[in-house]
This record gives C-alpha cells, sequence and structure tokens, in this order.
C-alpha cells in the first residue's frame, strides 16, 4: 500500500537528527494554542483572557524574584512569538540558517549550540535584568527565539562567510554580509524596546562567534556533551570453533574492530553478523 504524501513529509521531516523540526513545531504549536484562547475570549466562548495569562506565564521575566514562581519560562520563553510575520520570518531563518550549518557540521553541534545558547540567553537576562542601567520595567519579559538565532548566525557566518543565500529581487548575497544586517537590526530593535534584551543577545551572539572559532581550532565544545555511552555487550558461547578457515580477523581484535561490530549489532541485530564476525566477538568477551 502507497504512503500517503502527509505520512512520507512527517516521516523525512522528523527522521533526521536536527532538533530544527521540533523547534519550529513547538513556535506554530504553541502560537496556534493561544491564538485560539484568543479568539474563544474575544467571542466570548470563555470568559478568562488565557491569551494574556499563557504570554506572561511562558515568556521569561527580567524579574528573578517574578522567575522563582515561573521556572518553567526559562525553557517556554523561545517558542513564543508575536504577530503571524515574526512566526514566519523565525522559523524560516532558523530553517535556512540550520541547513547551511549542517552542509558541513554534524547534527550534534547544531543542537549544541542552539540549546547551549538559548539556555545561556535566560541565564544571562535573569542576571542582567538585576543591573541598574539595564533594568527594564516589571511588566518587560523576553519571548523569542532570537537568542538562539543570534549564535547561530554569528557562528555560520563565521565558518561559512562566503556561502551564498539568493534572495528574490536580489539575487545571491554572501552570508556574511546577511549576518551583519540581521545582528544589527535585531540588536536595533532590542535597544529601543528592551535593553536587558539587548545587552543578552549581544553577549550570545559573541558565544555563538566563541563556539565557532572553537572549531576551526579543533575543538569541539559539543563533544563535552554525552548524550549516551555504548553498553559492554557479553558474548555468551554458543559453541562456537576456536578456528576457522580462511580466518579474517586477528586473534586479539582491536577495539576499532569491536566498536564497528557493535555498530553493526545496534543498526542490524546480533543475526546480521557473519560466523567470523561472531567469532570475533566471543574472542573479545574472553580477553
Amino acid at each position: 500500500m502507497k504512503e500517503s504524501s502527509l505520512k512520507t513529509f512527517v516521516r523525512e521531516t522528523y527522521a533526521t537528527n536536527s532538533p530544527v523540526p521540533y523547534l519550529i513545531t513547538a513556535q506554530i504549536a504553541i502560537f496556534v494554542g493561544i491564538h485560539i484562547f484568543d479568539l474563544l475570549y474575544e467571542i466570548e466562548w470563555i470568559s478568562v483572557p488565557l491569551y494574556d495569562k499563557s504570554m506572561q506565564w511562558l515568556s521569561l521575566p527580567s524579574s528573578f524574584r517574578q522567575f522563582v514562581s515561573q521556572p518553567w519560562s526559562i525553557i517556554t520563553y523561545p517558542f513564543l512569538t508575536i504577530g503571524l510575520f515574526n512566526l514566519l520570518f523565525s522559523c524560516l531563518w532558523l530553517y535556512w540558517i540550520s541547513k547551511i550549518f549542517l552542509n558541513l557540521l554534524q547534527a550534534r553541534q547544531l543542537t549544541f549550540i542552539l540549546i547551549s545558547s538559548l539556555l545561556l540567553g535566560g541565564v544571562l537576562y535573569l542576571t542582567l535584568g538585576s543591573i541598574g542601567f539595564l533594568r527594564n520595567s516589571p511588566f518587560t519579559s523576553l519571548k523569542s527565539m532570537s537568542m538562539a538565532l543570534g549564535a547561530l548566525v554569528v557562528s555560520t557566518a563565521t565558518l561559512f562567510p562566503f556561502t551564498q543565500m539568493r534572495l528574490i529581487f536580489l539575487g545571491n548575497i554572501k552570508f556574511k554580509y546577511l549576518a551583519i544586517i540581521y545582528i544589527a537590526l535585531q540588536f536595533f530593535y532590542y535597544t529601543m524596546t528592551n535593553k536587558t534584551a539587548a545587552a543578552t543577545f549581544a553577549l550570545v551572539s559573541f558565544y555563538g562567534w566563541l563556539f565557532a572559532k572553537a572549531l576551526q581550532r579543533g575543538k569541539d565544545w559539543s563533544e563535552k556533551i554525552k548524550f549516551s555511552k555504548k553498553k559492554k555487550l557479553k558474548i555468551i558461547s554458543r559453541n562456537f570453533p576456536a578456528t576457522h578457515k580462511n580466518e579474517n580477523y586477528d586473534t586479539h581484535p582491536d577495539q576499532e574492530t569491536i566498536d564497528r561490530l557493535l555498530d553493526k549489532i545496534s543498526k542490524s541485530g546480533y543475526d546480521s553478523l557473519t560466523k567470523n564476525e561472531k567469532d570475533t566477538l566471543f574472542k573479545a568477551s574472553q580477553q
């Protein structure tokens, strides 16, 4: 039976290790959800302004005292978007930049720079909000994916400055120029509306530059984060013969060979191994 186009799209979209499809989905889902609340309130189906309350509960306050009462906001604030145009720009920009980033780098590195910059942005926003000349009014909060975008844009422009993007009516433009324009406009906007966010955005963008420079020096910060560890496989003998003709493996297999065989088992199962490969694992278990 032929798979429907929708199922194919969903399967191919979420089959990747990139966090971007999940981040975009969360942004869209929350945007739709809170605007449904707004619609229901406007037509008087509900008496509680859930839209306003959702924006307050999910956005990151600049006051640490208020943050204590809603600690989840350090995770939810990137997924809030005001206005359909802002949502469209945020999702498309995140999608395009991540594609450039993944052309030569790994999904692990993309995940690291996005998640770490969002958490760093939240911590810096709360910290800088207590400084006198950066302090905003109690009603000012942070709700945007811009912290992650700032770090991602700067790191991508640092690593691939001459990559070109094709824009409607403008043709091909080097990415480094687009990055400069984006960072300047976003910083100027925050300077006019949210001084704490402006300082935070500048520091998180600088963090993206540090990440890229470390990569250029051969230091990958994402390698410090171990999402999973390989478990040691215990092999039980099933009367495998001690020697075989046409032996293809060393008497004492090295760690690289063992790791390759373990990867094969994790992908295709133990039965996918050849007889010689099973013997190799058995010998490794006896060392």
